[in-house]
């Protein structure tokens, strides 16, 4: 029973570090995107 309990807690924070990761790498996409349109205008 307790080992269930820490897989699924590891999931739910296994998936909460994937939301972060995904949202972290979308946010540095955005600025490099912009970033390349500074330096193509």
């Amino acid at each position: 029973m307790i080992g269930i309990g820490i897989l699924i807690k590891d999931k739910v924070f296994l998936r909460q570090f994937l939301v972060e990761l995904y949202f972290i790498k979308k946010r540095f996409v955005i600025q490099g995107s912009a970033e390349d349109m500074k330096a193509v205008n």
